[in-house]
């Protein structure tokens, strides 16, 4: 995997004072209460969502599922849908770059309301940087993909469960998942962005 540059200029500003920032791969910072993301970088995103696991790390036999491949694929099974959802849909998850992939039964816990003071300003921030409509946030499409992803996902990658899941929709459509590596999945997620005109 190409390592992205690092940064030796001395900080452009100092850190807010109530401590919830972070710092990315390329030594890019970020508010985590008022992100301003217009230097943020692709490849930021590709070198954390390729390493960062789904389902906690949870999943059987390879290399690790990665956040970056389940928005490759999700973006491949909406391939015929039009170009902006196409390009929503890739970046879907990309906030969990900075705040981690939270699972669902985590947000269950936390509730609707403190996840969405976490996740909504990310999010915003993400699709106003890469010139997202706010209004496929949280698009029907996306949600209902996710769902048909999380099927195949739990079809393939995850070990029988000892307690009964929700119901799921068919995932008949989706092909056998197998996990890529690092590296790759790295590429194949910039390579996505080039292809669906995401700037860089």
């Amino acid at each position: 995997m190409s390592e992205a540059p690092t940064t030796s200029a001395a900080p452009s500003r100092m850190p807010p004072a109530h401590g919830a920032w972070m710092q990315m791969h390329s030594g890019f910072c970020v508010d985590l209460l008022e992100p301003d993301l217009a230097e943020l970088t692709l490849r930021d995103l590709a070198t954390c969502l390729s390493r960062l696991p789904r389902f906690l790390g949870h999943t059987r036999g390879g290399p690790i599922y990665s956040v970056a491949q389940h928005c490759v694929l999700m973006a491949q099974m909406m391939a015929e849908e039009p170009l902006p959802l196409r390009r929503a849909v890739l970046l879907h998850d990309a906030h969990e770059a900075m705040i981690g992939d939270i699972i669902s039964p985590v947000k269950k816990l936390l509730g609707p309301a403190l996840v969405d003071v976490v996740e909504r300003p990310i999010i915003a921030a993400i699709h106003a940087r890469f010139g997202l409509a706010e209004e496929l946030i949280g698009h029907p499409a996306i949600k209902r993909a996710d769902l048909q992803m999380l099927a195949a996902e739990k079809r393939d990658l995850l070990a029988p469960s000892a307690w009964p899941w929700p119901d799921l929709p068919s995932c008949d459509h989706v092909p056998q998942i197998t996990p890529w590596q690092p590296a790759d999945a790295y590429w194949r997620f910039l390579n996505a962005t080039l292809q669906l005109g995401i700037d860089q």
